[in-house]
């Protein structure tokens, strides 16, 4: 079976969901905004059969920061 790499964006055509593999998770990413924030490009994400997909167990959601802007500025990140 084809064997993800750590770092990819993939998706599938059934879904909107857009995911980061990570030590064989997929994680969902929480938001368009995150994915942009992070850094990623939309050109990067792959989309693939469902079924190369569901053998991984999803993780938890990847999300930007979780800290607001005034708590970034505040803590001095």
């Amino acid at each position: 079976p084809y064997q993800l790499r750590d770092g990819e964006l993939v998706r599938t055509v059934e879904s909107s969901a857009v995911y980061v593999i990570e030590h064989g998770l997929r994680r969902p990413i929480a938001s368009g905004q995150a994915f942009e924030e992070l850094g990623w490009k939309w050109a990067n994400v792959v989309t693939l059969p469902k079924a190369v997909l569901e053998p991984y167990t999803i993780g938890a959601a990847v999300d930007a920061h979780p800290l607001s802007g005034a708590q970034l500025a505040r803590s001095g990140l």
